[in-house]
């Protein structure tokens, strides 16, 4: 049946409220997502659950409001990284893999940008229409050898979201 939420996308100053017909729900890297044609789009949308404040069934009277497009193929939005989720940004984002984590820029991350290989051993990936909501948590993930090269704001976000984390794992006085 046709749902309507309240999604609170990143970037946005208050929730919108959305009519979606569900296609599936799955777990992806860790985090809930909803797939399904967003009428205020009019297209298909990945919705992360956690940022959806209010759903409910549209009243629609009975029986399906919607059919599954015969061309749909969930497996089509599984082969995906956070950073492809939800709302790209517009230009173009370096995130470099030092010489011990190049291992992880195999097929699957090399196709979806373009690759570098440093006189270090080190890998440089430039993606485009990257997801910032996605791409620092990503990130992060990666440990100490895996940085944002590029743009400065985004990698300030990193940086900040990094210092977030340390903060709240540093032992405090009085504690063990």
């Amino acid at each position: 049946h046709r749902l309507t939420i309240r999604y609170h996308a990143l970037g946005d100053a208050e929730p919108v409220v959305r009519e979606v017909d569900p296609y599936a729900l799955y777990l992806h890297g860790g985090a809930w997502y909803l797939l399904g044609h967003c009428h205020l789009r009019k297209g298909p949308r990945v919705f992360r659950v956690s940022r959806i404040n209010e759903a409910k069934r549209a009243a629609r009277g009975k029986g399906p409001d919607f059919e599954l497009p015969k061309d749909f193929h969930l497996e089509e939005y599984l082969d995906r990284f956070p950073f492809e989720l939800g709302r790209g940004t517009s230009g173009e984002v370096t995130v470099r893999f030092g010489p011990h984590q190049v291992g992880r820029v195999g097929a699957g991350l090399g196709r979806r940008g373009r690759v570098t290989r440093e006189a270090d051993g080190a890998i440089r990936l430039k993606l485009t229409g990257v997801n910032p909501e996605g791409l620092i948590p990503w990130v992060l993930g990666m440990g100490r050898d895996v940085q944002v090269i590029s743009p400065k704001g985004l990698k300030n976000e990193v940086g900040q979201a990094a210092r977030r984390v340390a903060e709240r794992h540093a032992p405090r006085r009085g504690t063990r």
